[in-house]
Order: structure tokens, then C-alpha cells, then sequence
């Protein structure tokens, strides 16, 4: 903000800004979408894509995701929980 500005005008603005957001119930579309990041993040893909995260690291993973390509078929037994 500019320096001639009252101090507390950018805390103000910020609690307007807020505040419209609210009445465009976008508190309610943020736990959704937090919903359904954990639902994707402990599916079988979610859990594959954190392994090859942790194995190729997370630059490599993310190059895969947006590459298009399919998830394999074979997930290992870590993922799946089997033995």
C-alpha cells in the first residue's frame, strides 16, 4: 500500500475482501476441495505417486503426472498394504 495510507487500512481492506468471499460460500468449496485431497492422496494412485516421489524424487514425479502417461499397473506391495 502507499505510505500516506492509514496503518491499518490493509487489515481492513483485507477483512472486506474476506468477508465477500465468505458470502460466495467459498469457505464451503475450500473443505471440499481439502475433502477430496485426502481422499485422492490415500487412494491407490496417491499413494504410487508419492512413492516414486520419495524413489525419483518430486520434480520426477510431477513430469510423470503431467506427461499424461498411465500409472502402472503393478503398484508395489507398499503401497497396496499386501504382502
Amino acid at each position: 500500500m502507499c505510505t500516506r495510507c492509514p496503518r491499518r487500512l490493509p487489515r481492513l481492506v483485507k477483512l472486506m475482501v474476506n468477508q465477500a468471499f465468505d458470502n460466495m460460500r467459498l469457505h464451503g468449496t475450500q473443505i471440499l476441495a481439502t475433502v477430496f485431497d485426502s481422499i485422492i492422496r490415500h487412494s491407490p494412485e496417491g499413494r504410487w505417486f508419492q512413492e516414486l516421489a520419495a524413489d525419483e524424487g518430486f520434480h520426477a514425479a510431477v513430469e510423470w503426472r503431467d506427461s499424461g502417461r498411465w500409472i502402472p499397473e503393478a503398484v508395489s506391495s507398499t503401497t497396496t498394504g499386501t504382502p
